[in-house]
């Protein structure tokens, strides 16, 4: 997120609609956001997203990509329990409890081939989500996963994300130390050990959908020899480090939207080609088989038939979910 979004950012029709849902005591909250010109396209021809937030942080982390998504798809912002003013449980939630509200809205949602991208300790909420509804998951991105397998233990930890800050913008760590206040030092503190236990390389691999493993070049919290060791292990997973000073949160969703697991090329260029436009891709093992990363087709191209406004736009949630 390079700085705020103002009204000339934002393209003509976007709408916004925002959502409450409790699954077994716990809440969630959905901003789904799209733009008028994808109306009466069908979901299999649009270019649909689900982000999920890290520690401490809120949908605010996502604004400027959400609305440059919302120009090809429908765009789903997630605010996981206890964050961004949504009710804390009763107590602090596993991953796999975390996770149950996030399927439960998308089965609730009834969303179908969504590219499903989770930030830092957003990514273990994403990856058991991606387990309990994979129909609702074409494409899983895990940016910045934790926790290296080598340093789990919450003060080293601590000290990764200090050094991660250092390199942020200065907008985002503004937006961050925002959210972390409104959830509560004590809460982020609380749900840390859940974080920590989470094995997130084991679990991946039970995913059956092509997963990208991103990382910022400057990520103290997920070095590049603990991000390969999910990649590697995923059916099929592929890695990739976007060249300073790109953010990733404008890479991700177009560089793996249509990821297929027989690509070798990167938007009909090599994988040379495509390392010099900025992504490092990993050429070992079996995640050397993926480096396709084109952005979106023009809509006009996915524009087949029209058949409604199709799941995850309103009255999908009639009944299952709260206005909030």
């Amino acid at each position: 997120m390079h700085r705020r979004i103002t009204a000339h950012d934002v393209p003509s029709g976007l709408t916004v609609r925002i959502d409450r849902l409790q699954h077994r005591g716990a809440w969630l909250r959905t901003w789904t956001t799209w733009v008028a010109a994808t109306d009466d396209v069908l979901p299999d021809h649009r270019d649909d997203v689900v982000l999920v937030h890290g520690l401490g942080v809120s949908a605010e982390h996502f604004q400027r990509p959400a609305v440059e998504l919302a120009r090809t798809g429908t765009v789903h912002l997630v605010e996981l329990p206890g964050f961004a003013g949504v009710p804390h449980p009763d107590s602090p939630l596993s991953t796999e409890e975390v996770g149950a509200p996030v399927a439960s809205w998308t089965r609730s949602a009834g969303l179908t081939r969504v590219l499903l991208v989770g930030h830092s300790t957003g990514a273990r909420v994403a990856t058991e989500a991606a387990l309990q509804d994979p129909g609702a998951v074409a494409h899983l991105a895990l940016t910045g996963p934790p926790v290296n397998l080598d340093e789990r233990r919450v003060p080293r930890q601590a000290v990764r994300l200090l050094q991660s800050a250092v390199f942020e913008r200065p907008a985002v760590r503004v937006v961050s130390l925002q959210g972390y206040a409104r959830c509560g030092w004590r809460w982020s503190r609380n749900v840390l050990p859940s974080v920590l236990r989470y094995p997130i390389e084991d679990r991946v691999g039970l995913v059956d959908v092509p997963v990208l493993v991103l990382r910022g070049g400057r990520d103290a919290v997920a070095p590049e020899r603990w991000t390969r060791m999910p990649a590697a292990r995923a059916r099929r997973g592929p890695w990739a480090e976007p060249a300073p000073p790109t953010p990733w949160c404008s890479t991700t969703p177009r560089r793996c939207r249509n990821t297929s697991p027989n690509s070798s090329r990167c938007d009909g260029r090599s994988p040379a080609a495509a390392a010099r436009r900025g992504l490092r891709v990993d050429r070992r093992g079996p995640a050397a088989r993926v480096h396709r990363c084109t952005g979106p087709r023009p809509l006009a191209q996915r524009h087949r038939d029209a058949g409604g406004a199709g799941p995850g736009r309103p009255g999908d949630l009639a009944g299952a979910a709260r206005a909030g």
